[in-house]
């Protein structure tokens, strides 16, 4: 049914401006009356009828002593006694300009639609979604990507060019729903969450409606974040009934991680999808390119000095052209501190900020039980032993089912069964994570996150004078060993760095010389030249490395690779 162009009849009007009526009425009823029929209820208090003709669509409403002409049933919908469309566009245009004056400039977001690639930027996308759209249908926009790319960025940009254009163009107006923390137990709760921002007079039960008539596009940010005890059955579950209600022109706009979002899988799980008739395309956000990122850095105040110590970090499928890293570095006071300390590293900085992210994606009933500090040390914990997996099982991918295991394995203080169950659901989702080519397999996103956390486990492990498989088998190489003088360089507790130390330092002497572990333990020494002054003696000898890598500050500048042979 394409609700704009058919003639509805008075059945279907009553059935669908049931919601607007005022709760504790009477539903709705129709009476015939010469030329057609009327729907009468009662609205905002005062008793109104709307006459429905029999030949065309144009309504008459009555209340009180006003009646009012609607072109059609959308149009009086729209109107300020129902939907209010025009008092929704004011106040969600003060919303959003408030809302994205407090991020500041922000990178154009382009992506890939449906496997193209070619860009495809906020006005194309504009334009996919105000297309026409098959009778009966809804169609659906997924927006995938790993995290920090700007999916919530680039929803609200949609959301801004429809709230600024709606009286000249008249699209849909955009409700951004975002999870901001909550547990999905009730989608409508997110929904009317997101009315109460905004202030408008619609009701979370409206909504549907006035998206199935192309009023309003619902867009659901964070879908991948709506976890509930029993995992996403829920969330899917809804969404499919959701879809269901929109059909006539509603759209609905999904976005979360690639993870979990994936054409695939929304057939598969929405059990209300019909193929060929309902309309799925998949947008895939991509990072700028060098070029565009230095130019917006310079934009923010970065000199030609500061752009050229971390213009290394900015080649093509670097973390830093994500958006939300190049707004982390985009801080002034970043900058500032980069060109002053060699304690500082880029790779650093991006690494916290992307694990605060990720401490506050967790949901509401996982901070209601774990602090941010438990929910913290939870993080480098579990992600650390992925890490430590893949590294002594010698892949680059990790089985879903021993994700589920190292989150029990992580966690050294006990925790309800509901919300084990949530971390175990989230954990195929985590930010550092990507989908594998082996279905039920994860791997790491970037090189970057997998060494970052192996470092962080081998700095661990040495300092508590532990071997295994993980030093006596595998083979350090130069990038990995450039990431872990990174990470030993940015170790802030003196007291962890010393024992490491003193630890890799007996173990070269004492452990015999059976497997790798003496050349790995040489290596990561060596790697940790630029923290040596922390202890009274720092010397290696009598061992010899597979690779060796030291920086003598920050930005990589190696000074060469040493084989240290046996005296």
């Amino acid at each position: 049914m394409n609700a704009s162009s058919l003639i509805l009849t008075a059945e279907q009007i009553a059935a669908d401006i049931g919601v607007f009526a005022d709760v504790g009425t009477e539903a709705p009823s129709i009476e015939n009356v010469q030329g057609g029929k009327v729907v009468r209820f009662t609205r905002n208090g005062e008793a109104t009828e709307i006459a429905v003709a029999s030949k065309n669509n144009v309504l008459i409403e009555k209340y009180g002593s006003e009646t009012a002409k609607h072109a059609n049933f959308k149009a009086l919908l729209a109107s300020d006694r129902f939907g209010g469309l025009r008092e929704w566009a004011t106040k969600q245009l003060a919303y959003i300009s408030q809302e994205l004056s407090s991020t500041g400039d922000l990178l154009e977001i382009y992506g890939t639609l449906n496997g193209g690639i070619d860009g495809t930027g906020i006005a194309a996308v504009d334009q996919l979604l105000a297309a026409s759209q098959a009778n009966d249908s809804t169609r659906i926009l997924l927006i995938d990507g790993p995290a920090g790319i700007g999916k919530t960025q680039f929803i609200l940009s949609l959301t801004e060019r429809r709230v600024r254009r709606y009286l000249s163009e008249r699209r849909p107006l955009i409700l951004h729903i975002q999870s901001r923390g909550r547990t999905l137990s009730y989608l409508y709760d997110l929904i009317a969450f997101s009315l109460q921002r905004l202030r408008v007079g619609v009701t979370f039960d409206q909504v549907p409606i006035l998206a199935k008539y192309g009023l309003i596009t619902i867009a659901i940010d964070g879908f991948d974040e709506l976890a509930d005890p029993d995992g996403y059955d829920l969330a899917w579950s809804q969404v499919s009934d959701l879809i269901q209600l929109l059909r006539g022109s509603g759209s609905l706009i999904l976005a979360g991680r690639e993870t979990f979002i994936g054409r695939d899988r929304v057939l598969k799980d929405i059990a209300s999808l019909r193929d060929g008739i309902d309309e799925v395309s998949v947008l895939t956000l991509q990072p700028p390119t060098k070029t565009a990122a230095i130019n917006w850095l310079q934009n923010e105040g970065w000199t030609n000095h500061q752009v050229g110590l971390i213009e290394g970090f900015l080649e093509p499928s670097s973390l830093a052209l994500r958006p939300f890293f190049l707004k982390t570095l985009s801080d002034p006071s970043v900058a500032a501190l980069l060109s002053s300390t060699s304690a500082t590293s880029v790779l650093s900085i991006l690494m916290q900020a992307m694990i605060e992210r990720e401490v506050d994606k967790f949901g509401e009933a996982v901070d209601r039980e774990l602090t941010r500090v438990e929910r913290r040390a939870y993080l480098h914990t579990f992600v650390g032993e992925v890490a430590r997996d893949i590294a002594e099982s010698g892949t680059s991918s990790i089985s879903d089912a021993t994700l589920s295991w190292l989150v029990e394995a992580s966690l050294p203080w006990p925790i309800s069964e509901n919300i084990l169950r949530i971390l175990k659901a989230r954990s195929q989702f985590i930010a550092f994570f990507t989908n594998d080519d082996r279905t039920g397999y994860r791997r790491f996103f970037h090189e970057k996150f997998y060494e970052y956390f192996l470092a962080e486990v081998l700095v661990d492990t040495v300092g508590r004078a532990e071997t295994g498989k993980l030093l006596g088998r595998s083979i350090f190489g130069s990038s990995l060993l450039e990431t872990f003088g990174e990470v030993i360089s940015s170790v802030t507790r003196t007291d962890q760095l010393k024992l490491f130390l003193v630890q890799a330092l007996r173990l070269i002497q004492e452990y015999p010389p059976i497997d790798r572990t003496r050349k790995n333990l040489a290596a990561l020494a060596i790697a940790s030249l630029s923290t040596a002054d922390v202890i009274a003696e720092f010397q290696v000898s009598a061992v010899e490395v597979d690779e060796c890598r030291f920086t003598w500050h920050r930005f990589w500048r190696s000074f060469g690779v040493f084989a240290y042979q046996p005296a």
